[in-house]
């Protein structure tokens, strides 16, 4: 039974190396799910805000950034990021925020700083949904890529 009990604490341990650097989820502990589409039909309130923490599960202070990969029927304005304590009124395809080392040490989580997207453009009244999609990375302070990205999407429809 021992040898059982080691046998899978060892595979979690590799698994959760491999796959698990960090994790993030909606403020009511709700996870992101990789690849996800996360779809708001409001615009500009509280309604349409969607806060986030994200926990670093590993055993080594990482770099975390984020990147916009992509944004349909929008150009990125008027959608605010709060993230690495700072927000920003609008994003671009390609734009990797915060623009500086926003470290997270192991073990820890940004519960508290008030990472959120928030849209505030009502579109054009004709071409929805509004996608605006990013992908979570981590590096270590040498500015190596590490660990397992996550992609998502924030949709206005």
């Amino acid at each position: 039974m021992k040898k059982i009990t080691f046998l899978l604490f060892i595979t979690f341990s590799i698994v959760n190396q491999v796959n698990g650097q960090f994790s993030v989820n909606r403020i009511d502990g709700t996870p992101f799910i990789n690849n996800e589409v996360i779809e708001f039909t409001s615009y500009n309130s509280t309604a349409s805000e969607l806060k986030f923490t994200v926990h670093n599960n590993s055993t080594d202070n990482l770099d975390f950034r984020m990147r916009c990969t992509g944004l349909v029927n929008n150009n990125g304005s008027n959608f605010q990021l709060c993230w690495g304590r700072e927000c920003i009124p609008s994003v671009a395809v390609n734009g990797i925020y915060p623009d500086y080392q926003n470290i997270i040490n192991a073990g820890e989580n940004t519960v508290g700083l008030n990472d959120s997207f928030k849209n505030s453009n009502p579109g054009d009244v004709t071409n929805y949904p509004m996608n605006f999609s990013f992908r979570i990375f981590t590096r270590d302070l040498n500015g190596t890529n590490v660990g397992t990205d996550l992609n998502f999407t924030y949709r206005y429809m």
